[in-house]
């Protein structure tokens, strides 16, 4: 009998085994060579690692989709951290609003800010582009805080110095990693 292999982790399956289940990657029938290098480290608890983003779970697909293809390793769990478990198991079934976050190591957090800040500067208008109202489209003055028409404010947006999340320019702190707002210089 032929025996398939994972890639990831080494372990044998019997042939009609499709995916590993554990690493979740398909097998082969090439035994793996054991010098080869070692299997990525796989990442601690959610309460030794930074959060980047806490959401809805439907809400974190994209985020993680952003940083796979970016080659950053993360982490989505209970957020705060250790609120359901460990692993993991039991988020999404306590009903909606539910929080998860996305954890990645603290040595990736300046990565995510700039693919963060690249994302910011790629999919939104700044001050100088808009030039009218989003919602009902009425000519706007180049410092406007606001819509004279329809009455939308435009908040000023800050970026988190440590995690490069958005957040309210009048924030005293971070909402995701929590360092706390440099005062602005007059």
């Amino acid at each position: 009998m032929d025996f398939k292999y994972c890639p990831r982790c080494g372990d044998e399956f019997q042939n009609w085994v499709e995916v590993c289940p554990d690493c979740e990657v398909p097998l082969g029938f090439e035994r793996p060579d054991p010098g080869a290098a070692p299997a990525p480290e796989a990442l601690p608890p959610a309460r030794e690692l930074q959060a980047i983003f806490v959401g809805e779970p439907y809400q974190v697909t994209d985020p993680v989709e952003s940083l796979a293809a970016a080659g950053i390793a993360c982490r989505v769990d209970a957020f705060p951290p250790g609120e359901f478990s460990d692993d993991g198991v039991g988020i999404g079934s306590f009903g909606a609003g539910t929080q998860v976050g996305v954890y990645v190591r603290e040595q990736d957090v300046a990565a995510v800010a700039a693919l963060d800040e690249a994302w910011v500067r790629s999919t939104l208008a700044t001050d100088a582009d808009l030039d009218a109202c989003p919602a009902c489209a009425t000519p706007l003055a180049a410092d406007a805080t606001g819509c004279t028409d329809c009455g939308l404010e435009f908040p000023e947006i800050a970026m988190c110095e440590r995690c490069g999340a958005s957040m309210a320019a009048d924030a005293a702190a971070c909402a995701i990693c929590r360092t706390p707002r440099e005062p602005a210089i007059s």
